[in-house]
């Protein structure tokens, strides 16, 4: 129905804790013809969305079912970033166009995607003689997770309950317990949100590379990066 909510269901990464979506490392892709779609929390909470259109010619003599340069830019394809990250969304569809005049002609599909994924693959997903095909391509997602990662109710409690604390929290000389970054030029940095209650590890300013293993951090030249 136009205007209503015409389809819904889950999109979901990976089922285990501790993983959730990357928020700026990921957006959410959709490709189709006058439809919106919309990314919400478990509590019914618009978390992010976007619309792609067809736009009509006004003699109704054609329609523009691509941005141009095959760019995901509002029509045939909208792109939105995904503003919280989550290990699963519910997905609303809505449709756009009372008449679904042009449905069918751009594939409808809704993707959380890598960043840069699309733009090598442009062609072949606004390609609906293709869509078979383009659905069954694997879509990459960058996550999140945290290291000695526990549910939220420990994190809520962790005020009250020192040991809980030292589950999650960066390991200090007190606990005993030795920190998972080992390589040096590399800090530890705690992670209390929703989905995750851990810590992670960093390269310090100036480094990068893998902050888990002996060596990991190297120094980089920042002017190469300018």
């Amino acid at each position: 129905t136009y205007g209503q909510i015409a389809g819904n269901g889950t999109w979901v990464g990976v089922v285990a804790s501790p993983y959730i979506v990357n928020e700026p490392l990921n957006q959410l892709l959709v490709t189709g013809c006058n439809i919106q779609v919309t990314l919400v929390g478990s509590g019914g909470n618009v978390i992010s969305g976007c619309s792609s259109f067809c736009s009509i010619n006004d003699m109704y003599t054609g329609g523009v079912f691509r941005s141009p340069g095959n760019k995901c830019a509002g029509i045939g394809c909208c792109q939105q970033q995904v503003s919280i990250g989550r290990p699963s969304y519910r997905v609303e569809l809505t449709n756009l166009d009372k008449d679904r005049e042009f449905s069918g002609r751009v594939p409808e599909a809704v993707r959380i995607a890598e960043l840069g994924w699309f733009d090598g693959l442009a062609a072949d997903l606004l390609n609906v003689s293709l869509a078979d095909t383009s659905r069954r391509n694997p879509v990459p997602v960058v996550l999140d997770w945290a290291v000695a990662s526990t549910g939220l109710d420990v994190t809520l409690n962790a005020g009250l309950n020192k040991q809980a604390a030292n589950n999650w929290s960066c390991p200090t000389a007190a606990s005993g317990r030795k920190s998972a970054c080992i390589s040096s030029n590399s800090f530890c940095r705690n992670i209390a949100d929703n989905y995750r209650s851990g810590y992670v590890c960093r390269c310090d300013k100036g480094y990068d590379g893998n902050p888990y293993v002996a060596g990991g951090c190297q120094d980089i030249n920042e002017c190469e990066r300018a």
